[in-house]
C-alpha cells in the first residue's frame, strides 16, 4: 500500500487482529500521523457496513473531542473498499508492552509519573463521556524526549476501542483483550470509567508484580478467575512493596465496580502514596519466556443485532508453557484440549449470554472430577495426573456426569487411572468420546444435556459425552434459562455468563410526571416502561408532597401494569 487518500504510506509501524498501522505523511500541512486500517471485509451485507460506518464516524467524532496531552489525537475518518481508515497523532516511541517485554520498563518514581498522566486523562475522558473499555500497555504509549521535550503518557485507540466494543459485539468482529477485562465487561453489563479503572489495576499489578492478577489455562478458565477469584497480594510476588499497595490495589480490583475509587486519579493518587512507603521498591520484571511471548488478542464473532445468536469467542493457538510443579500450591484447573480444531458453533441463546469456542494447538486431555461450586477451575496435582487410567467406558453408557457423591462411591477408579492420551487418541480408543467442562457465572446452574436427565450436572462441572452435536440448557433461579449448541470433540470447555430473569412493568399516574421511585431509586417519570429484575419490587409515585405505594412481582418476560392517581 503506497496511499490512502491524500496521506502519502510512508512504513509499517505494527500488525493487530484488527488490521494494520501504517506511519503516514499528510503532504497538504507536512504533518507524519499513523494510520490504524479496520478490516470491514466480513461484513457482506450492506445495511450492516453503512450502519457500522456510521457509527465509526460518531465514535471518531467523540474522540475527536478529547483534547488532551495525554490522548493520541484522532485527525480524520476515512472508509475506501473493505477497510475504514482511521488517522491519528503519530507518537515516535514505544509502547508499555514493549518496554515490559524487553525488560526495559523505567525506575519506580518515572512508572509513577506516567501512570499519574494515564489517569488524569482517563478521568477527562470519562468527565466527557467516554469509556475507553481496552486499557492494556500495548495501547499505553510512552514518547521520546527531546531538547526541552518531556517524555509523556499517551493512551492510543480512544473512541475506536468504544466503536469496536459495543457496535461490533452486534454487527462484526470485536478485539477485546480477555486479561484487562473488569467483570462487568465480561458479563456484558453496561460499563463506565470504573471498568477503565480495573483494567488500569490490572496494568498496575502487571508492571508492579511482573505478571498479571488473574490467570487461567483456557479462556472461560481466565473469565472466571477475573469474576470469581482474588489475585496474589502483590507482596508476596514483589517483597519491595507493602500492605499497603495491596489494599490500594484490591480496591482498584474489586469485582463491585461501586466498591473501586472514584476516580482512576484517587486510585493512582492512593498508589502513590502507599508505594512512597518504600522509596527503594523497584517493578519486578517479568521472566525471559513470558516476555517473548507476544500478547493475543481475541477475536469475536458476532451476528447481526436482529438474530438470537450470543458471540462466538475464538482464542488463537495458545504457546506451550510449563506446568506448576509445585504439588503444595493451590490447583488450577487444565484446559481439556485435544489437536488443533476449527470450529465454529452456532448458538442459540437469550440475548446476552456468551458461548466461547477455544481452540490450542497441544496438550493432553485430563480425566477431571466436579468442581466444587465454590472454588474455581483446578488441576489435579501432578501426581493425581500419573495416577490418572484411561480405561474405555462401558458401550452403555455413553455419558457420564462428574459429581461428588460418583467421585466418593468410586475412589479406585482415579486412584488406578495412567497418564491420559491425547483427546483424539482417547476418543478414537473410547469410540468417539470426549470431556467437555462448564462453568456458569454464577456457579451453580443447573446443565442438562441433550435433555437427558441422566446427562446433568451443577456448573462448575466436566461431563464426557460421545462425538457429535449436542444442546444443552442451563438453569439457575433468578435466571433467564440459556440454550447452547455445541461439538465434541471441537469444544473442550465452555462458560455460560446466565442473564438475569426480567420482565416489565408499565407505571402511569394522573396527573403525568410523578417522579418513580423503585426499592428507593429514582427511575424516571410517569408514564413510563420499567424493565425490572424478575422478583418483588416496591413501588413509590411522587408528586410533589403526595405519594403513592404499590408492590410488583415481576415474572420471567412477563409483563405489570400499575396506575395512580393523585
Amino acid at each position: 500500500m503506497k496511499q490512502v487518500g491524500r496521506y502519502q504510506i510512508l512504513e509499517e509501524l505494527g500488525r493487530g487482529a484488527m488490521g494494520v498501522v501504517y506511519k503516514a505523511l499528510d503532504p497538504a500541512i507536512g504533518r507524519t500521523v499513523a494510520i490504524k486500517t479496520i478490516r470491514l471485509s466480513d461484513l457482506a451485507d450492506p445495511q450492516e457496513r453503512r450502519r457500522v460506518h456510521e457509527r465509526l464516524l460518531r465514535e471518531a467524532q467523540s474522540a475527536g473531542m478529547l483534547s488532551h496531552p495525554n490522548i493520541v489525537t484522532i485527525y480524520d475518518v476515512l472508509e475506501q473498499e473493505d477497510f475504514a481508515y482511521v488517522f491519528m497523532e503519530y507518537v515516535n516511541g514505544r509502547s508499555l508492552e514493549s518496554l515490559e517485554q524487553t525488560g526495559a520498563l523505567p525506575e519506580g518514581d518515572t512508572l509513577l509519573r506516567y501512570l499519574r498522566q494515564v489517569a488524569d486523562a482517563l478521568d477527562y475522558a470519562h468527565r466527557k463521556g467516554v469509556v475507553h473499555r481496552d486499557i492494556k500497555p500495548a495501547n499505553i504509549l510512552i514518547s521520546e524526549s527531546g531538547p526541552g521535550v518531556e517524555r509523556l503518557a499517551k493512551i492510543a485507540d480512544f473512541g475506536v476501542a468504544k466503536f469496536a466494543s459495543h457496535e461490533m459485539t452486534h454487527s462484526g468482529s470485536m478485539i477485546g483483550t480477555p486479561s484487562y477485562m473488569s467483570p462487568e465487561q465480561i458479563q456484558g453489563m453496561t460499563v463506565d470509567g470504573k471498568s477503565d479503572q480495573f483494567s488500569l489495576g490490572v496494568l498496575v499489578y502487571e508492571l508492579i508484580c511482573g505478571e498479571k492478577p488473574f490467570a487461567g489455562d483456557s479462556l472461560p478458565a481466565l473469565f472466571y478467575a477475573i469474576c470469581k477469584q482474588e489475585p496474589k497480594p502483590p507482596r508476596e510476588v514483589n517483597p519491595s512493596v507493602g500492605d499497603t499497595v495491596s489494599r490500594v490495589l484490591d480496591r482498584a480490583l474489586s469485582k463491585s465496580a461501586s466498591q473501586r475509587f472514584e476516580t482512576c486519579g484517587d486510585f493512582v493518587g492512593a498508589l502513590g502514596i502507599a508505594l512512597g512507603e518504600h522509596k527503594d521498591w523497584t517493578p519486578v520484571a517479568r521472566p525471559a519466556a513470558v516476555r517473548s511471548e507476544p500478547a493475543q488478542p481475541v477475536i469475536v464473532r458476532a451476528a447481526p443485532a436482529a438474530a438470537t445468536v450470543a458471540p462466538v469467542y475464538e482464542l488463537p493457538p495458545r504457546a506451550r508453557r510449563r506446568r506448576d510443579e509445585d504439588e503444595n500450591a493451590a490447583p488450577a484447573r487444565r484446559s481439556l484440549i485435544g489437536t488443533i480444531t476449527t470450529v465454529l458453533a452456532v448458538c442459540l441463546a437469550i440475548a446476552g449470554a456468551i458461548v466461547f469456542i477455544v481452540r490450542s494447538n497441544s496438550g493432553p486431555a485430563v480425566p477431571v472430577q466436579v468442581l466444587d461450586p465454590n472454588a474455581g477451575p483446578a488441576t489435579p496435582p501432578p501426581e493425581a495426573a500419573k495416577e490418572v487410567k484411561t480405561g474405555a467406558p462401558k458401550a452403555e453408557q455413553p455419558t457420564v456426569a462428574s459429581s461428588p457423591a460418583s467421585n466418593k462411591a468410586k475412589p479406585a477408579a482415579v486412584a488406578k487411572s495412567q497418564t491420559p492420551a491425547p483427546a483424539s487418541q482417547a476418543a478414537n480408543e473410547t469410540g468417539g468420546v470426549a470431556d467437555i467442562e462448564l462453568l456458569s457465572d454464577p456457579v451453580g446452574a443447573k446443565i442438562v444435556v441433550d435433555d437427558r436427565a441422566d446427562a446433568s450436572c451443577t456448573a462448575p462441572c466436566t461431563m464426557s459425552l460421545p462425538n457429535g452435536r449436542h444442546t444443552l440448557t442451563a438453569e439457575l433461579n433468578g435466571y433467564a434459562l440459556a440454550r447452547r449448541i455445541f461439538s465434541i470433540p471441537g469444544d473442550a470447555s465452555m462458560f455460560i455468563a446466565m442473564s438475569r430473569s426480567t420482565g416489565v412493568v408499565f407505571v402511569t399516574s394522573t396527573p403525568a410526571g410523578a417522579t418513580i421511585y423503585v426499592d428507593g431509586k429514582p427511575y424516571g417519570r410517569t408514564p413510563s416502561t420499567l424493565r425490572l429484575t424478575a422478583g418483588t419490587h416496591q413501588l413509590v409515585v411522587a408528586n410533589g408532597s403526595m405519594q403513592r405505594e404499590d408492590t410488583v412481582t415481576i415474572q420471567n418476560d412477563g409483563f405489570e401494569s400499575r396506575s395512580f392517581r393523585f
